[in-house]
């Protein structure tokens, strides 16, 4: 999904390439920067955070990348900024103390991967904490976390955690499973 939005004092980090928004996309990702902003046709700068941006028609980015004619990249003043799908993994402090039993719901097996987990990611740095709080700041109800086989995403690396985001609550669609899956509740 493409948002144009005004240059007025964008934070970012510059850096041109020849532009097009695959490249720009997996510069900024690289990067670890959740914003990928496309200026003039060849200009790409990646953002953490959008301050002081207007919204502006689609119209507004009037500019092709010279990458690729058919994208657009921003115009004068403007730019076209894309979602690079980064996901900030948080520094937790007192939230991760806070965390218990409580939040526990108990664990759960489904076979319906895409409707248990329309949202999830993979770190080797993943903790319940931070699963539950980027559900959380997603707006799903529930963050569901599996070690190393197929919950909301196959994984065959030892080191690997899954958290996936859901939005539905324990039913009988939930068949109740062994320690290495479970489903927690925000």
């Amino acid at each position: 999904m493409t948002h144009e939005w005004r240059d007025d004092f964008v934070t970012h980090v510059p850096h041109t390439i020849v532009a097009n928004v695959q490249k720009c996309l997996e510069e900024c990702w690289a990067r670890r920067q959740r914003f990928a902003l496309l200026k003039e046709g060849q200009t790409c700068c990646c953002a953490v955070t959008l301050r002081a941006v207007s919204v502006k028609e689609n119209s507004a980015c009037t500019s092709p990348c010279l990458g690729d004619k058919k994208q657009a990249c921003g115009a004068p003043a403007h730019f076209s900024i894309y979602y690079t799908g980064y996901i900030e993994e948080p520094q937790f402090t007192k939230f991760s103390l806070v965390f218990g039993k409580k939040h526990f719901v108990g664990c759960y097996y489904t076979s319906d991967e895409n409707t248990l987990c329309p949202f999830s990611f993979t770190t080797q740095r993943l903790r319940a904490a931070m699963c539950m709080d980027v559900c959380e700041e997603n707006a799903y109800l529930y963050a569901a976390i599996t070690v190393c086989f197929k919950l909301c995403q196959t994984t065959r690396d030892q080191n690997t955690t899954t958290c996936g985001c859901t939005p539905i609550s324990m039913s009988a669609t939930f068949t109740y499973c062994d320690t290495m899956s479970s489903q927690r509740k925000m």
